[in-house]
């Protein structure tokens, strides 16, 4: 689903950027340059930043607790630096920040943004576990969210240097179905009239809730589009 304009011509109302931490296409440039396209096309702009679903990756890439706080903040507060960078170079005021900490801090530039924590959204709990027991009881899901999952690891190494295994992929799981619980109910977690999720790339798991194979229909006023 697509998601740039309503069928009637009406524009979605806030087009939300997906950044993937710790992704080094996620250069100060990339950011500027979708930021450019995007605010052509919405007129309210978001970037999600996934720092708390984050952890469950690190978690199954067996980094202590220690370290996953380490690095989910430096890689947080890099991509930060790049977004406030790029926001200000193209004056874009009130950009909304969104995090699942509400310990978050977006930093200071010339433009505001609007810092928002999701973690206790209770429109995001609601689909949170709704998603979580679609994972439990659709075996289509269920198969597709630990493909994704594991493709995700496989292209990793631990940190015990030890071979990936089933219950890796079971850990690193949360992330996906955090990230989706948000995408697909993300206008009435922002209290928005529309919402489409944009990303580099097309996401299977997230057209197939969209196509409706899964049997679970995400919010009507919610989409997504790609921006290669």
């Amino acid at each position: 689903m697509d998601l740039r304009e309503h069928s009637n011509g009406e524009k979605v109302e806030i087009g939300i950027l997906g950044i993937s931490m710790g992704n080094s296409r996620f250069s100060e440039d990339y950011i500027r340059t979708l930021f450019e396209e995007m605010r052509s096309e919405f007129p309210g702009l978001a970037v999600m930043l996934p720092d708390v679903p984050a952890q469950s990756t690190l978690q199954a890439l067996g980094y202590s607790h220690e370290k996953i706080g380490r690095e989910v903040r430096l890689s947080f507060n890099g991509i930060i630096n790049k977004c406030r960078r790029a926001i200000d170079l193209l004056e874009i005021p009130n950009v909304t920040m969104i995090s699942w900490s509400d310990r978050a801090h977006f930093g200071d530039g010339k433009q505001s943004v609007n810092a928002v924590p999701i973690g206790e959204n209770l429109n995001y709990l609601k689909t949170y576990q709704e998603i979580q027991g679609l994972y439990r009881n659709n075996k289509t899901f269920n198969s597709d969210i630990n493909y994704a999952t594991r493709g995700v690891l496989q292209g990793k190494k631990r940190k015990d240097g030890r071979k990936m295994n089933e219950d890796d992929v079971q850990i690193g799981t949360k992330f996906l179905l955090q990230e989706l619980a948000f995408i697909i109910n993300a206008a009435d977690i922002l209290e928005a009239k529309s919402t489409s999720y944009v990303y580099h790339e097309l996401m299977p798991v997230l057209e197939n809730l969209y196509k409706g194979k899964y049997g679970y229909s995400p919010a009507p006023n919610t989409g997504f589009a790609v921006y290669n």
